[in-house]
């Protein structure tokens, strides 16, 4: 069992350096968001974006287009509260997963998505 957020955070990071399977993925969200119920850390935030960027990434390569546009528009909407300005705020959490740099443009594009309006 967990102790607190950090113990939840290193059970997310160890779970996604060895699967990226969606029931990974899902299982992933599910933790932090648990965790954002009692925090708004926007390292969890980012954390979460990410995720959704994944899953989003995952939905479309099954070809479940809705679906990967209800994630990747999570992902926008967190980016987007993110206010990201430099190249030290779009550094991933999960670098060995991601792109070099992760925004909501980074989203729209990759996933060809326009995000909501």
């Amino acid at each position: 069992m967990c102790d607190g957020p950090n113990d939840t955070l290193a059970r997310v990071i160890a779970i996604l350096r060895v699967h990226t399977t969606e029931d990974a993925l899902s299982e992933c969200r599910s933790m932090i968001t648990d965790l954002l119920d009692a925090t708004s850390d926007p390292n969890l935030l980012k954390l979460l974006a990410e995720v959704d960027y994944l899953l989003a990434r995952e939905k479309k390569r099954q070809g479940d287009i809705e679906s990967a546009k209800e994630y990747a528009n999570e992902a926008i909407a967190l980016y987007n509260t993110l206010n990201i300005n430099d190249l030290y705020d779009c550094a991933p959490v999960l670098w060995w997963l991601l792109p070099d740099c992760m925004h909501a443009g980074i989203v729209m594009s990759v996933l060809d998505v326009g995000g909501e309006k």
